[in-house]
């Protein structure tokens, strides 16, 4: 669908990226920012550091024919890049039905 003024229903009238900011019990720091890029379609940039503010990991990942809300979105991405601050342990990377190792 393409974006045009006057047609903005389908994202409502918040546009603001939702983010997230955490340090983990270990000492590991994630920053997780979702933006909406057109109708179900999300950009989650997903920042780890470690303790000592090294990066552990950095991806910024597209989510096509996703419903949303961008809050929703926010949530997935939050849980990987614990995984990703836990070192992988416990469940993995695509199974979002367990809960995060951290």
């Amino acid at each position: 669908m393409e974006h045009k003024a006057g047609h903005e229903d389908w994202v409502g009238t918040d546009h603001s990226p939702k983010e997230h900011k955490e340090t983990l019990g270990n000492g590991a720091v994630i920053h997780v920012i979702v933006r909406q890029l057109a109708a179900e379609k999300y950009e989650a940039d997903m920042t780890v550091l470690d303790g000592n503010g090294a990066a552990l990991y950095h991806a910024v990942k597209t989510r096509d024919k996703d419903p949303g809300p961008a809050s929703e979105v926010l949530k997935f991405a939050v849980d990987e890049a614990k995984r990703h601050a836990a070192g992988h342990r416990g469940a993995p990377l695509d199974n979002h039905h367990q809960k995060t190792p951290i």
